[in-house]
């Protein structure tokens, strides 16, 4: 894991420190592969989930690193605009649904660290992607695209 300037990043966004659940958010992260930190709205979790992202991220890898996906247009834009303004240095693609795919896609042709989208528009340039490559069997693509959807459904079941 990277090392982060936090001070620089906090004055970025107009913030003087980490507030409780940023701070517990780091310290669960670098404990725990896996963790949930439950929050009230408004209190600073895009924040606190971003910040573990950006220590797992390398500037010396041009691919993908990190994959954010969300349920709404509006998160997806929350998430990017406070990416942004942490002028971490690090491309990022937003993609969600309400404009061209191609915006998109011109974007993924150079690999960003990070990105982050809606499920429906990253199962769109998902399968996009997969019917371009032709050389690949036709049951293949229908596999990868039947799991992505799969992996959607289980990640995104609401009772």
């Amino acid at each position: 894991m990277q090392q982060i300037n936090i001070p620089l990043i906090l004055n970025s966004l107009g913030f003087e420190k980490l507030n409780e659940i940023q701070q517990a958010s780091l310290e669960a992260n670098a404990k725990n592969d896996n963790i949930v930190l439950l929050s009230a709205t408004g209190s600073g979790k895009t924040l606190a989930f971003l910040l573990p992202v950006l220590e797992r991220l390398n500037p010396e890898i041009s691919n993908v690193q990190a994959l954010i996906i969300v349920p709404s247009r509006e998160l997806a834009i929350q998430i990017d605009d406070v990416f942004r303004k942490m002028q971490t240095g690090f491309k990022v693609t937003l993609c969600y649904g309400g404009h061209k795919r191609e915006t998109e896609e011109n974007n993924l042709k150079e690999a960003p660290s990070l990105i982050i989208g809606t499920a429906g528009r990253l199962a769109i340039i998902y399968a996009a992607i997969i019917l371009t490559w032709i050389i690949l069997p036709h049951w293949y693509w229908m596999n990868l695209i039947n799991r992505w959807n799969w992996d959607l459904q289980m990640n995104f079941h609401t009772s």
